[in-house]
């Protein structure tokens, strides 16, 4: 069932690959894609390492060298060969996955039939995520705001504030590496 996922989860990455028309939207791509990649797999492995040495850029010097087609050819074997890998020996980790960080929150839902329903948030997918779509100095500014002494509202409003004057792209981003995470949308499948 694993295998399944994983496999579905990289079908979706080179769907979209294949809608990309520029270096700027494969960079963006590429690092999306490494996030779905080590969680997967393990950060440390050779196949995300491989997958994020893949370059695409323009360079209109005197030869006027632009790598995008490459990558795009690049990326996409890469993947397909770890679909391939996984439908013949399954998933292969080289380095076992931290299970530190993880937090589970049991929710139960009442009903006639008495359902229960065990979430488990993972803090790393979180940080990881945030990481990608935020740069250093906006996450030390969310920082801050979760340090202040303010109470729990006031620092609702003030960090969603703070997260709205980084950019529309930069929650959707982050909401997309979230939501995109295998992980994650294996939990909002059971839920939905």
């Amino acid at each position: 069932m694993e295998e399944k996922k994983a496999i579905q989860a990289i079908q979706v990455k080179i769907e979209k690959l294949a809608l990309l028309s520029e270096t700027k939207q494969f960079n963006i791509w590429q690092k999306e894609t490494a996030l779905t990649l080590i969680n997967i797999y393990a950060e440390s492995d050779k196949r995300i390492k491989s997958f994020e040495e893949i370059q695409s850029y323009q360079h209109f010097g005197f030869t006027g060298i632009d790598r995008f087609p490459e990558a795009k050819q690049e990326a996409e074997a890469l993947l397909k060969s770890l679909i391939t890998n996984i439908t013949d020996f399954g998933i292969i980790r080289s380095d076992s996955k931290s299970e530190s960080g993880g937090l589970n929150i049991n929710v139960n839902q009442h009903n006639s039939q008495n359902q229960s329903t065990t979430v488990i948030v993972n803090f790393e997918l979180i940080i990881e995520s945030l990481k990608f779509g935020l740069s250093g100095s906006q996450i030390e500014e969310l920082k801050e705001i979760l340090e202040s002494n303010r109470e729990p509202n006031e620092m609702k409003r003030s960090f969603v504030e703070k997260i709205k004057s980084f950019g529309s792209d930069v929650s959707s981003n982050i909401l997309a590496n979230l939501l995109t995470n295998p992980q994650v949308y294996e939990q909002l499948g059971g839920m939905i």
